[in-house]
């Protein structure tokens, strides 16, 4: 998403409700693969639930994170007082991750199991795996997680999409290793087809069964753990 060069002090967002200011950022850098420091200026609303109700906001203003610098977009200076988060959106703009990263996206009039969504409510996207295609596609975030205490090599943030045509998109990035480089990016495409469980549960083998995924897609989307068999 960065198009300009990013300095310590500028505003920047991750989705279309949070403002993050830069606290530290290399002088020279790889946005695909260098990683910003920045604090939280103004909080996130929280994922918006198909029932009208938001989870709770997984951040507040004053918190500190690392975000790779490709999935950062830069927000005029007066951004927290001059505009409200919604006039941030650019429906035009295509959102491209280099990791599994929030998207600007609602979960308003969206259906999370089969069938398809609202053009209205789409936006184009790319994920850029490590080793593998770039994947594109017309859809919206459905929810993502960060993993408590993830070993290196295993997920440590994991994010579900779904394509207008209802087809669901797993993007997991492994943690950091012991020597700071960012972790692989793998993404999983999942036709739904008869069987919505089907899908929910490869979502979940692509994210190892993580306990953190599995709160997130019983909490977020409602998805059963229980399989039934006759």
């Amino acid at each position: 998403m960065v198009e300009e060069q990013l300095k310590s002090g500028d505003l920047v967002r991750r989705d279309n409700n949070d403002i993050w200011r830069v606290i530290s950022i290399p002088e020279v850098y790889d946005p695909f693969k260098d990683r910003a420091r920045c604090v939280c200026a103004r909080a996130p609303l929280g994922w918006l639930r198909p029932d009208g109700s938001r989870s709770k906001p997984w951040a507040k203003v004053g918190d500190e994170d690392t975000f790779t610098i490709a999935d950062l977009e830069l927000l005029p200076s007066d951004a927290l007082s001059a505009m409200e988060p919604a006039d941030y959106a650019n429906p035009d703009k295509p959102v491209r991750f280099a990791g599994a990263s929030p998207a600007i996206l609602d979960l308003k009039d969206f259906s999370i199991g089969s069938g398809e969504a609202e053009d209205a409510e789409c936006r184009r996207i790319e994920i850029e795996q490590n080793r593998g295609p770039t994947i594109e596609f017309t859809g919206r975030l459905l929810c993502t997680c960060k993993a408590e205490d993830a070993e290196p090599g295993s997920p440590a943030e994991m994010t579900i999409y779904q394509t207008a045509g209802g087809t669901l998109i797993a993007v997991s990035t492994d943690q950091m290793d012991e020597y700071d480089r960012p972790g692989n990016v793998r993404a999983l495409v999942i036709e739904i087809g008869d069987e919505p469980q089907a899908a929910h549960f490869a979502v979940l083998d692509h994210f190892d069964w993580n306990q953190s995924a599995q709160a997130m897609i019983t909490q977020e989307l409602g998805w059963s753990l229980r399989l039934k068999v006759e």
